[in-house]
């Protein structure tokens, strides 16, 4: 069945707050993030998106079902939770005013490896390009070679994220949040990511 894209900006994202909550819980469990949350602390974490006007989601679908969502918002608009991102590029001396942040991209299982992050990409630069933000930027989760969750089968994405232009920085983003152990216990932790831009 073949795909469709649906784009969606600014207050419109309300009607979908709960589509991306219950999505980013289930698959935000996965190797790297092994992230444990709730839903009513996703709810309000997806409803600041709604709040701007340049914030943009995309939703893709086969058929009726939702097989992936990724969002994104300027980066000065980026709520408590995520303001160590902020303060970090405003402390490097980058105007973060000039940057649009894609804040996340989730693929069911079934339908990765199908081009869908580079079709997802190409709409969101283009958007930002659009509403005069000159860089795109994000932030990706770094764990240990050795780490005993991570999968056998585990590809990482820099190499792609290096063939789309965008470069790593140096800059160490630490947010804390509740880690999936290996003996399935729960431990609130800070986790270590790097930080992608790319001039528009």
């Amino acid at each position: 069945m073949s795909l469709s894209y649906k784009v969606i900006t600014g207050h419109e994202i309300e009607e979908y707050v709960e589509h991306i909550a219950g999505f980013r819980l289930e698959n935000f469990q996965e190797f790297p993030y092994l992230y444990k949350g709730d839903l009513e602390s996703e709810r309000r974490y997806v409803q600041d998106y709604s709040k701007h006007d340049d914030s943009l989601l995309v939703l893709v679908f086969s058929g009726k079902d939702l097989v992936a969502i990724s969002t994104c918002l300027p980066l000065k608009a980026l709520a408590n939770e995520l303001k160590e991102i902020r303060d970090k590029v405003f402390d490097s001396g980058r105007k973060y005013k000039d940057y649009f942040y894609f804040a996340e991209t989730i693929i069911s299982k079934k339908f990765r490896g199908q081009g869908i992050v580079s079709k997802i990409l190409k709409l969101q630069e283009s958007l930002a390009r659009d509403w005069g933000y000159k860089y795109a930027c994000f932030i990706t989760v770094i764990r240990s070679a050795n780490d005993p969750m991570r999968p056998k089968n585990y590809k990482d994405i820099d190499p792609m994220l290096e063939a789309k232009g965008y470069r790593k920085t140096d800059l160490d983003v630490i947010i804390n949040w509740p880690v999936i152990q290996p003996d399935d216990s729960i431990v609130d932790q800070p986790n270590h990511l790097a930080f992608w831009e790319k001039k528009l």
